[in-house]
C-alpha cells in the first residue's frame, strides 16, 4: 500500500509536463490568432463581383441601395466567393427577406457544398454612404458571429481541470485516445515488458467469460497509464466587410470562441486583395448573371 500511495503522489516531472503543455497550447492559439486575425484576404475576382453587384443594383433599381451577402472562404480563410440571399433593400438599411429565410439557408448550404468553401463572414454595402460599422452593424455582427463561426471553427486544446464525458475511443500513433464533445484524452501505455510477455503467452479469454476477461486486462493495463485531460474549445475569425457604390472598403475581424461572447479584435483598412494565379479555378461571373440574380433576390423595401 505504501508503494501504491507513493505512485499516486504528484511528481515534479508531472508539474513540468503540465507547464510545458500549457505553454504549447497557448502558443498554438496565439499563432492561429496572429495568422488569421490581422487582415482579411480577398481574391480580386470577389472584388470584381462586388462591383458588378453594385452596378446591377444601380441599373435595376435606379439608384445605389444597400445590399448584403455572405463571405465564403477556403481552409485558410481567404475570401473566394459571395453568396447573395433573398433580401429587402433600402437606401438606409437592408435585411434578409424573412419570408425566404428557409430558402436562404438551403441555398447557402448548397453553395457551400458545391464550392467546398466555408462560411467565414458577411458583407454589406452602404450604397451612397461611406463604409463604416454603425451600431446596428455591430449588433448584427455580434448576432452573426456564432452562426458564421460554427461553420469555419478550428479545434483548440486547453488543459482541463475536470474530465468530461467520453464518447469515442480511438488509436493514434501508439496511444489510446478518448474523445468527448469538449474533451480530448491521450493515454500513453507504459507496460513492463514482462507483463506484456505474460499477456501474450497466457490464455486469459475463458470461454463464456470473454467480455469479463477483456475488461480485467484493460483495467490492468490502465493501471500502468498516465491520463492527461484536455478541454476542447472552438475558435474562428469572423469577417465583416462594408463597402459602397464607390468601391471603398472597411473591415472588421471578430473572434468566435465557443467558451466566450463574440469579441471584435481588429478593424479599419485591413482588407487585402490578392491576384489569383492564371491557372487557378477562381469563380467568375458575367454581368448578365449578376443582374439576373439582383433582380430575382432583391426587393425594394
Amino acid at each position: 500500500m505504501e508503494g501504491e500511495n507513493l505512485m499516486r503522489q504528484t511528481r515534479i516531472s508531472d508539474v513540468l509536463e503540465i507547464m510545458r503543455m500549457r505553454e504549447k497550447f497557448d502558443r498554438k492559439e496565439k499563432e492561429f490568432l496572429s495568422k488569421f486575425f490581422e487582415r482579411i484576404v480577398v481574391v480580386q475576382e470577389v472584388r470584381r463581383k462586388i462591383k458588378l453587384i453594385c452596378d446591377a443594383v444601380r441599373e435595376v433599381f435606379g439608384s445605389n441601395y444597400e445590399w448584403i451577402g455572405y463571405l465564403l472562404g477556403d481552409e485558410n480563410y481567404v475570401v473566394r466567393d459571395i453568396f447573395i440571399p433573398y433580401q429587402l433593400i433600402n437606401k438606409a438599411f437592408v435585411k434578409e427577406d424573412e419570408s425566404k429565410g428557409g430558402v436562404n439557408l438551403i441555398e447557402l448550404e448548397r453553395r457551400i457544398n458545391e464550392t467546398n468553401y466555408k462560411l467565414v463572414g458577411w458583407i454589406h454595402s452602404h450604397g451612397d454612404m461611406s463604409p463604416f460599422h454603425s451600431e446596428i452593424d455591430d449588433r448584427n455582427t455580434f448576432a452573426l458571429v456564432r452562426f458564421i463561426g460554427s461553420h469555419s471553427k478550428k479545434s483548440i486544446l486547453k488543459l482541463d481541470s475536470n474530465p468530461k464525458r467520453i464518447s469515442k475511443f480511438a488509436y493514434d500513433d501508439g496511444d489510446l485516445v478518448l474523445m468527448g464533445e469538449k474533451t480530448f484524452i491521450r493515454v500513453k501505455l507504459d507496460v513492463p515488458t514482462d507483463l506484456i510477455r505474460l499477456l501474450l503467452n497466457r490464455d486469459f479469454l475463458e470461454r463464456g467469460k470473454e467480455k469479463e476477461s477483456l475488461v480485467k486486462i484493460l483495467i490492468l493495463l490502465l493501471n500502468y497509464s498516465d491520463w492527461w485531460f484536455f478541454e476542447r474549445k472552438w475558435i474562428a475569425p469572423v469577417y465583416s466587410i462594408v463597402t459602397n457604390a464607390d468601391l471603398e472598403f472597411y473591415g472588421e475581424i471578430w473572434l468566435y470562441d465557443s467558451n466566450k461572447d463574440p469579441k471584435r479584435v481588429k478593424n479599419g483598412e485591413i482588407i487585402e486583395f490578392i491576384q489569383e494565379p492564371s491557372d487557378s479555378k477562381a469563380i467568375s461571373y458575367s454581368y448578365d448573371e449578376i443582374k439576373m440574380m439582383v433582380s430575382e433576390k432583391m426587393k425594394r423595401h
